[in-house]
């Protein structure tokens, strides 16, 4: 018997194989591994650049639709909402998808047994009061709030922070338990230090992940949206060239 992944896989192989004039590509990435999306979207490049047949291309991959798509459809609850080029409708999207996640603790779209629940969070430099925007390479601290519905006997508390650009593509990830260090429960808060944190100007946001003796207790998505500005870190007077990725490297040049 074929899994769900494997029959997606099929009927997308069958649909490329038989050259229709119009591929419609229903969520196929959210299915299979890293080499089956890489294939995909090679095959609908190709489709679509090389051979000039039209690809009807449905997701809510933000990256796979910038990188494929030249003209969205925006559709909400089965209402067209906007027909636009692709940098303007991903905006749109991700803007009204920001609104709705602006009380961590009034959301309902969450996982979880909610023995324990986020209910908010910033991110800061430290010896800063200004909140949610940081500069490159600066030293700054992320503080979580959460609150415990009733007292919890746990031998082992996780708590993760999965950082994202608006894209929704993961940049880093920060873990209580790679550290071994276990929360605790009746704090309230948790503080995450980093660094000289290493992320390019933008604007990023936050996962936030609770999992209780090997039970998820509570995990909320793109919420905590902050930041990140521009400061001449290389002291060379010159702007960080955008699109060229979300990390910065501490770097030298030498002959």
């Amino acid at each position: 018997r074929y899994s769900s992944g494997m029959y997606v896989r099929l009927a997308f192989a069958v649909a490329a194989y038989l050259e229709p004039d119009i591929l419609i590509v229903d969520e196929v990435l959210a299915v299979g591994d890293a080499e089956f999306q890489k294939k995909a979207l090679g095959k609908m490049k190709e489709v679509s650049n090389q051979e000039g047949r039209t690809v009807l291309f449905v997701s809510h991959n933000m990256s796979a639709i910038q990188n494929l798509c030249e003209r969205l459809v925006y559709l909400s609850n089965g209402t067209v909402k906007e027909i636009a080029g692709t940098t303007t409708v991903i905006n749109s999207y991700l803007s009204s998808k920001r609104q709705s996640k602006d009380d961590i603790g009034a959301m309902t779209e969450r996982t979880g047994n909610g023995d324990l629940k986020f209910t908010g969070g910033y991110i800061k430099q430290i010896n800063s009061d200004v909140l949610n925007t940081v500069d490159t390479f600066s030293d700054v601290v992320i503080e979580l709030r959460f609150q415990v519905s009733h007292p919890v006997k746990s031998s082992w508390v996780r708590i993760d922070i999965g950082i994202n650009n608006l894209l929704g593509d993961r940049v880093g990830w920060l873990s209580s338990d790679t550290l071994a260090f276990n929360p605790d429960l009746m704090a309230g808060t948790i503080n995450f230090y980093i660094k000289n944190l290493p992320f390019a100007p933008g604007t990023y946001t936050c996962n936030l992940f609770c999992e209780i003796n090997n039970e998820v207790a509570d995990w909320v998505t793109e919420v905590m949206e902050f930041s990140v500005t521009e400061k001449d870190y290389y002291n060379t007077g010159r702007s960080i060239i955008s699109n060229q990725g979300d990390v910065l490297l501490n770097y030298k040049v030498a002959q």
